[in-house]
């Protein structure tokens, strides 16, 4: 995936919540609350 330059929307994304349902991106975005997007990495 290319980089994304200053001021570019990120791509909306299909995410998976802590309880295991599927959530696009996009639906947090319109929200006006601040969004904190945590990336796990695991290696097994």
């Amino acid at each position: 995936m290319a980089k994304l330059g200053l001021g570019q929307l990120a791509p909306d994304v299909n995410l998976t919540t802590l309880d295991g349902r599927s959530q696009q991106l996009s639906s947090f975005w319109g929200s006006g609350q601040p969004l904190l997007l945590i990336f796990l990495r695991h290696l097994a």
